[in-house]
């Protein structure tokens, strides 16, 4: 992988970028934004009989277990751990990739959580994976739960973290009064304008503009450290971010991907957020675990609890000391926990 980002004081990201990435001072090449933030993917698949193409990042060996991850909203496939060592250690393959819209993967207008489930197919077979467990982060669950219900034979297991909730969710009143008014609010907006316009609308002010580093950091920041700290889930940025070595850079990478190819992904994204799921949950009988923050304020545990009540075979883990970023410093303990089809079981080894 390559970007043009490059200073010499950030150990977390050597291994991976070469010299590593200033978390405050660098600053991309406006005119280069593209070129300079988009990390080339491992793989760039392209779709049988389409010109779809799906960026694919693989960590690990080969011959491990693979898990497939899908990230949040707004995000790419390098909003992880930032230390490749953290996923070798997990004893598995990670096979990350940009949905659609996010980073390298194209952006399809017609696009869908179950039409990418028939792309996820492809790329299994082109990988020659029989199957894999599944890792979903925040906003990516239901394009995991989509996979899971298209073909049931090639997921071993779900694993959930700090899901986002379906729009038919908020119709239940244990949800809606676990979740923050802003969450209310982008729910009533598509309720009143439609899930088009809502995603337009809401899409537009998920991303700094202009779109540059620098400003990524400082949006991660404000969230990280705000005015008021005791608002928001400020704990849970302030906690996560501060305690994975580089996560800040990852995750300010990972949302200047998002916008890579403009606006248009992440509006269709929060479009599809509030729109009814394809799948029918009831049906979904892969075995899927459920983690979650008892911080959260995001994707509050509640959202796992109503998940938990319409899937056949989901168990709920809570757990009492973590937020909505809680993947990052568990990062390696979660994978190793994806192996485990007892979804009831939840064990954090030393990593």
């Amino acid at each position: 992988m390559h970007t043009a980002l490059v200073a010499d004081d950030d150990p977390g990201l050597r291994g991976r970028y070469g010299r590593g990435v200033d978390q405050r001072d660098a600053v991309p090449r406006p005119d280069d934004l593209a070129a300079s933030l988009v990390a080339l993917p491992d793989l760039c698949f392209t779709v049988p009989g389409t010109s779809r193409t799906i960026a694919v990042d693989l960590v690990g060996d080969a011959t491990d277990p693979a898990v497939l991850y899908l990230h949040g909203t707004p995000d790419s496939r390098r909003a992880r751990h930032p230390d490749p060592a953290a996923t070798v250690r997990a004893g598995v393959r990670l096979v990350a990739v940009d949905r659609p819209g996010f980073g390298g993967t194209t952006f399809d207008p017609a696009a869908t959580q179950r039409s990418f489930a028939a792309d996820l197919v492809a790329l299994l077979d082109h990988l020659q994976l029989r199957s894999v467990a599944v890792l979903a982060w925040s906003a990516g669950a239901t394009w995991a739960l989509a996979l899971a219900a298209r073909a049931p034979e090639r997921v071993e297991t779900v694993t959930i973290v700090g899901g986002l909730v379906p729009i038919e969710a908020f119709d239940d009143p244990d949800v809606v009064a676990s979740a923050g008014d802003t969450r209310l609010g982008m729910v009533d907006a598509a309720r009143e304008l439609g899930p088009a316009e809502a995603g337009a609308l809401i899409g537009g002010m998920l991303l700094p503009d202009p779109l540059t580093f620098d400003l990524a950091v400082e949006h991660l920041r404000s969230i990280e450290d705000p005015a008021d700290p005791t608002a928001g889930n400020a704990d849970d940025h302030r906690t996560s971010l501060a305690g994975v070595p580089g996560a800040l850079t990852q995750m300010a990478l990972a949302l200047c991907d998002a916008g890579a190819q403009g606006i248009e992904g992440v509006c269709l994204d929060v479009a599809l957020q509030y729109r009814p799921l394809e799948v029918t949950l009831r049906k979904v009988h892969v075995p899927t675990r459920l983690i979650y923050g008892a911080h959260d304020t995001t994707c509050p545990p509640e959202f796992g609890a109503w998940f938990q009540r319409h899937l056949p075979n989901a168990a709920l883990h809570v757990l009492a000391d973590d937020g909505h970023l809680l993947l990052l410093p568990h990062w390696t303990a979660i994978l190793r926990s994806t192996q485990d089809p007892d979804v009831h079981e939840l064990s954090f080894p030393e990593s």
